[in-house]
């Protein structure tokens, strides 16, 4: 007897393949993941045998973009400017704000802030632009200003903090130990939750604790950790090699994530540090949480354009596995999606309720009718009720959002989005 027949006897040859194809998966996952623990020990290990390096040597350029942030503009130049960096430029980039930002901007006396105000129609064209926006004007000063000329692009450290962002004031002490190192593009801090009190955000801070402390540690030992949103940062000249005319930032839902991968294809190394952090606002509404992981998950989807280079770069070969396999994380939900609608379509309408490790489970649901389930003839939120091999269970937001990945020919473009966010969080 063989091991499928063992596992599977008794079910259709197609559900066999298909609870095949999820075993594997969830094998190579847990070997991963074994992987990616013991690599981030020997990074640790290796990153605390490095000497403290002289964050004095560096030019720190703090880019923060801000759209209408009059409640919290003055609190987040003013941490930054308890940044312990000898040499410093803050750049707030006013995206066309329509409230009080700029003129609480224009009452902070510090010669090392710099305010940097875009207007209609470049305004509000998303986070991408408005970086490709400073970054210019940061590359225009160094050519221009007798004070910063002295800086070349290798040691110009540009950081992005959003404009929630609390960064660890003795962030760039441990950060340049790792642009000591030529070969270093991008280093990538710990982000952590402040407001983790309830349940909702002190998940949401497990999350990016458990992501920076793991996968972002052990792919740092092969030099492919990836950039975030917030606490990122990078070398002015890796920057450069990236630069698309417009600028380093392309116009995708995850920049972020679009400009750590080809950071690393340009051939320079991303690291993480988890030594020190930056403390940002979780979302402590659960249709927010949704609307930001929908919005993440079209990203990465955008984002598997980029495997055509991901074996370019001269990388370990557990480094280029491990490059692909991020970059084919958002098809694997979605291939199992998919598997269970074929199944359903070929007629197994509920006689074989099947469990697919908890990603989905059930009936077997096309999509239209999950969407009447979560709301309910009343359009009222409910729980998802499955039946799993007999028995009724209600499966947590989680199912019900695997359950809609979106597939390629889902995606919405930034454009297409853009509106539909406007005051949702962006990080």
């Amino acid at each position: 007897m063989s091991i499928v027949e063992a596992l599977f006897g008794g079910l259709p040859a197609g559900v066999q393949v298909f609870f095949l194809i999820v075993l594997l998966v969830d094998i190579a996952s847990l070997v991963g993941v074994i992987v990616l623990l013991v690599a981030a020990a020997r990074f640790r290990a290796i990153a605390g045998r490095k000497p403290p390096g002289d964050e004095s040597a560096f030019l720190w350029v703090f880019l923060v973009p801000a759209l209408n942030e009059e409640v919290t503009i003055a609190d987040s130049v003013e941490r930054l400017r308890s940044t312990r960096a000898t040499n410093a430029l803050f750049v707030i980039i006013d995206d066309g704000s329509d409230d009080r930002t700029g003129e609480i901007l224009a009452t902070i006396d510090d010669p090392r802030l710099r305010v940097l105000t875009r207007a209609a129609p470049e305004a509000r064209q998303g986070k991408a632009a408005a970086l490709n926006a400073a970054y210019r004007r940061v590359r225009e000063s160094l050519s221009r200003d007798p004070v910063l000329a002295r800086w070349s692009e290798d040691r110009v450290i540009v950081t992005i903090v959003d404009a929630d962002g609390r960064l660890d004031p003795a962030a760039p002490a441990h950060v340049v130990r790792h642009f000591e190192d030529p070969a270093v593009g991008g280093v990538q801090v710990l982000v952590r939750i402040y407001n983790r009190r309830g349940p909702l955000t002190w998940a949401q801070d497990v999350e990016f604790s458990s992501f920076g402390l793991v996968f972002q540690a052990g792919r740092s030992c092969w030099g492919v950790a990836n950039m975030g949103g917030n606490g990122q940062f990078n070398r002015l000249s890796a920057l450069a090699t990236i630069d698309e005319d417009a600028g380093p930032w392309r116009d995708r839902l995850t920049e972020d994530q679009d400009l750590g991968v080809r950071l690393i294809q340009a051939g320079w190394a991303g690291v993480h540090e988890n030594g020190t952090s930056i403390d940002q606002q979780g979302l402590n509404s659960v249709r927010r949480l949704y609307r930001q992981r929908t919005r993440w998950a079209q990203g990465n989807w955008q984002a598997m354009a980029l495997l055509r280079g991901a074996l370019r770069p001269r990388l370990p070969a557990l480094g280029r596995i491990d490059t692909v396999f991020y970059l084919l994380t958002p098809a694997l939900p979605a291939a199992d999606r998919h598997r269970v609608r074929d199944l359903h379509r070929a007629g197994d309408r509920g006689r074989n309720r099947i469990h697919t490790g908890g990603v989905v489970g059930a009936h077997l649901l096309p999509r239209r009718q999950l969407r009447r389930r979560a709301r309910g003839p009343d359009h009222s939120r409910r729980p998802v009720v499955f039946a799993v091999r007999g028995h009724r269970a209600a499966h947590p937001v989680h199912d019900l959002l695997m359950a809609h990945v979106p597939r390629p020919d889902d995606l919405a473009g930034p454009a297409d989005v853009r509106a539909d966010l406007v005051g949702e969080d962006s990080s």
